[in-house]
């Protein structure tokens, strides 16, 4: 017997124990409940662990079906996603940062970066940039479905030169309003023709920023900056 073989045995027998009781327990959950666990399970990046689990039995197939139609929805939206910015699924789910300036990205390749962003498909993301790329106020949709704690690592947000405008600014402190991107260190909404009336939606918000230590507002159409001298 080689040395370390029956460690190595014992090991994957306790694995494989460990299977079967997780399994136990899965099957032992209402549908409503697998549903739930297979919805959190779609990562549009990392596909393996819910189909690899709903390949297990017919009954977490069944249940699964829904998800896993959705995941292969998000699963291609990501696959453009990722032919406009020239990259893969491995090296996006990985990095810490996203340079996506003068990327020519659209509102449907914002929404599919949203998808991935609430989804936490991107866990270790401290910079996203981008700016330049001239998306309007419709380009906030990736934001939309940011809840409290989301992007937790996140400390740089570049949205220079994007025709925001008020609309975009306010949709921005909607999601900032709820909680979103605790850590963000560095704001840039520069060149975004904001208003003094984006300015008003995005104060509350960021007064409450504790991490916040540097925002950027140069080349809007602001008037008054009250509330916000020492960051701006």
């Amino acid at each position: 017997t080689p040395p370390g073989a029956g460690a190595r045995e014992g090991t994957a027998h306790g694995q494989l124990r460990g299977w079967f009781e997780l399994m136990s327990q899965l099957l032992a959950l209402a549908d409503d409940a697998q549903r739930i666990i297979f919805e959190l399970l779609c990562d549009a990046l990392r596909p393996d662990i819910a189909l690899n689990l709903s390949a297990c039995c017919h009954e977490l197939r069944d249940v699964s079906k829904p998800t896993r139609a959705t995941l292969r929805r998000r699963r291609a939206a990501a696959r453009r996603l990722c032919a406009r910015v020239n990259t893969s699924f491995a090296a996006m789910g990985e990095t810490t940062q996203l340079l996506w300036y003068g990327q020519g990205l659209t509102v449907a390749h914002l929404t599919t970066l949203g998808m991935l962003l609430s989804t936490s498909a991107l866990p270790r993301l401290e910079v996203l940039n981008l700016s330049i790329n001239r998306f309007g106020p419709e380009g906030m949709t990736v934001f939309k479905e940011l809840s409290h704690g989301s992007l937790p690592r996140l400390l740089t947000l570049d949205l220079t030169g994007n025709a925001l405008g008020s609309a975009g600014a306010a949709a921005l402190a909607t999601v900032l309003g709820r909680g979103a991107l605790p850590k963000l260190e560095v704001l840039m909404l520069g060149r975004n023709d904001i208003g003094d009336q984006g300015l008003c939606a995005l104060a509350p918000p960021l007064r409450r920023m504790q991490a916040l230590r540097e925002l950027y507002l140069f080349n809007n159409q602001i008037e008054k900056i009250e509330g916000l001298e020492g960051q701006a």
